[in-house]
């Protein structure tokens, strides 16, 4: 009975029966399975055999342009009411003083500490591009010592927070550790130190071992270059440690007089982040510094910054300003949240739960950086409705991820600079989504063992329409050829699983519930395939699953696209494909939880094929007539309830 009522569906709702794919259907799609694994097919743009550029073909107009990149299956999806077709196919049962509010007709709602209700501030451990989001306590960080200095006229020494004199002493040469920036690793040391004096500083990968402490990259101010600065113990006998603040040139002068380089003289600059000594150029903005209090300014936010205060030698930099570091701006008319000079806060997955939050350079047309601040205290990314939420509110230096929006979490509950100026009323929309959990069966045919042999995912699937479709035209015959015999890829079985599926947010907003359907090449999704090896690519599948999540795809049989593009006998064949990273215990509608499976049974063409014994269609010592009127559309419906009615 279950069989029969799941072909009735198959005929009723196609797009929603049952699940199905073969061992090389890879072949169908036109990828020969004899040639080199990790050649994949011909894409889009790359030269084929010939040499020729491949084009994609033109395919009705890519799907009528609605339907170009997500498949519609269900028929109620091409209508607009994608969720009104059978769901279940089976019968059983801070601090007010710090806020600076702006008129909203400038686009600027609060500026502020973006403070979570446990106490802890949303921040980054410097402003950069790349660098990630975390909880950090609201209060000025130990480190705020690293950019704390004293000038004293009298004697034109510049003091540090720990006693140290800033010092350009040419005849220190030891090396000091030094800090990776954004982009910066052990390579880019290596190359650093095989590539020579940079800018008149040289590196050394040191691994360890002890020539900078236990840092494994260590700097130096290269023997050629102009001096470099550090801190020293002061010495009120040093001349190198005396400086002459020119106020009306905003320089910082050796006060020595011209000692070093040529008859210029020589003033603190900063060479790729580092501070050293540059002859004096009034028209250098890298010279350019004022002192503010106890702070050593270069332009509006970076400040004189030293690595270990209390250690002599360590390295001199230039880092954006301690007081910029907690403070953020949103902006109500582009819903960004910007820290520093030019850089705003960004979900590259914006609809992943569990994905994380970092600083890339403000672009007001970047979806991913647009975040709906509600009256809630939530902020929701819009393209994807999650929320910046935490699990760890009490942890200095706790991660900071996106999650279903809940207007009960207190984990997602932010003031910027604790007020809610600017924010839109009431609470950001739930995330789970109004599409529904489906359940139904889908089919695979393989070689015995096959299913085993990898983790279940990254592969291709169809109802059983789909599968017998492939199956005669693949496996038993070559396109309605004689009878193929030994079978195709050592294909003896159907294999049914039972799949629940759950469209993520991004893609049930616009009225979808399966994308389109990507092709597997050995676990590789290569994009949509048509006929001809024309194949869109791993490109395609990395874009539209950032945007959507990891979606189940599918395509009817009936639209012709894309592929098989042309009228088949099986017009209610359905095929899918499952990314492995979208597998989950029970589906849920997350990024990375849109579908569950498991094991319901398996079918032998040897059984299927003695459902029909006789005939002139011979096989392993074994004939039938199973296969016979290849184009017969009644004969091809009795041979999907034969095959149903076997599980």
């Amino acid at each position: 009975m279950e069989s029969t009522r799941m072909l009735a569906v198959d005929q009723r709702v196609p797009s929603t029966a049952e699940h199905a794919i073969e061992d090389g259907v890879e072949h169908l799609l036109g990828l020969s399975p004899e040639r080199d694994v990790l050649s994949g097919p011909r894409c889009q743009g790359s030269p084929g055999a010939s040499g020729r550029v491949l084009r994609k073909p033109r395919v009705a107009a890519l799907a009528l342009l609605g339907l170009a990149l997500l498949g519609a299956c269900l028929v109620g999806a091409m209508r607009g009411d994608a969720f009104r077709a059978p769901l279940n196919l089976f019968s059983s049962d801070a601090d007010e003083s710090k806020v600076v509010v702006v008129p909203r007709g400038r686009g600027l709602a609060s500026i502020g500490h973006v403070t979570q209700d446990a106490g802890l501030c949303l921040d980054v451990d410097q402003v950069a591009p790349g660098e990630t989001g975390a909880l950090h306590s609201c209060d000025p960080r130990p480190s705020v010592l690293q950019q704390r200095f004293q000038y004293h006229e009298d004697t034109g020494v510049l003091v540090n927070a720990e006693g140290l004199c800033l010092d350009s002493s040419e005849h220190n040469e030891s090396w000091a550790c030094y800090r990776y920036g954004v982009g910066e690793d052990d390579h880019w040391c290596q190359e650093r130190d095989r590539g020579g004096a940079v800018g008149g500083l040289e590196y050394i990968y040191a691994a360890g071992d002890g020539t900078c402490g236990d840092c494994w990259c260590c700097r130096r101010q290269a023997a050629a270059g102009g001096r470099r600065v550090h801190f020293a113990k002061c010495d009120d006998e040093n001349p190198r440690q005396r400086w002459r603040l020119d106020v009306e040139r905003r320089r910082l002068r050796s006060a020595q007089g011209r000692p070093a380089v040529g008859d210029a003289d020589l003033c603190l600059a900063v060479e790729d982040q580092a501070a050293v000594m540059r002859a004096c150029d009034k028209g250098d903005e890298r010279q350019d510094w004022e002192i503010h209090g106890d702070e050593v300014r270069l332009g509006e936010d970076m400040c004189l910054h030293v690595q270990a205060p209390n250690e002599a030698n360590s390295v001199v930099e230039v880092h954006t300003c301690e007081r910029f570091q907690h403070m953020w701006a949103y902006h109500t008319s582009t819903k960004q949240l910007r820290i520093g000079k030019d850089l705003c806060l960004s979900a590259p997955t914006p609809g992943r739960a569990g994905s994380g939050v970092l600083l890339g350079e403000c672009d007001a047309a970047d979806a991913t950086q647009r975040f709906a601040y509600y009256a809630s205290g939530q902020l929701a990314t819009e393209d994807g409705g999650m929320c910046v939420d935490t699990a760890q509110p009490h942890k200095e230096g706790g991660e900071i991820h996106l999650w279903g929006c809940d207007a009960s979490n207190a984990h997602q509950r932010w003031r910027i600079g604790g007020a809610s100026a600017g924010a839109l009323p009431g609470t950001a929309p739930e995330s789970t989504g109004d599409a529904p959990v489906m359940e139904f069966y889908m089919y695979r045919a393989t070689a015995p063992g096959a299913l085993d042999k990898f983790p279940f995912g990254n592969i291709n699937t169809g109802n059983m329409a789909g599968v017998m479709w492939y199956l005669h035209n693949e496996v038993v015959t070559k396109y309605s050829g004689p009878m193929a015999c030994p079978r195709k890829f050592g294909i003896s079985e159907i294999h049914r699983f039972r799949v629940k599926v759950k469209a993520p947010i991004p893609l049930a907003r616009e009225g979808h519930y399966f994308g389109a359907r990507f092709a597997y090449d050995r676990g590789q999704c290569v994009g949509r395939c048509f006929k001809g090896n024309f194949c869109t690519c791993t490109e395609e599948c990395n874009e539209k699953f950032a945007k959507y999540g990891f979606v189940v795809g599918c395509n009817n049989f009936g639209d012709k696209y894309p592929f098989p593009d042309m009228d088949t006998t099986y017009p209610s064949g359905v095929w899918y494909s499952l990314p492995i990273e979208g597998k989950c215990d029970a589906a849920t509608g997350a990024h990375d939880c849109t579908w569950s499976w498991e094991k319901a049974g398996t079918v032998t063409l040897a059984e299927l094929e003695g459902t029909s014994p006789g005939g002139d269609q011979c096989c392993d010592g074994g004939c039938t007539s199973f296969w016979t009127l290849p184009a017969d559309y009644g004969r091809a419906a009795w041979r999907g309830q034969q095959a149903l009615n076997l599980f």
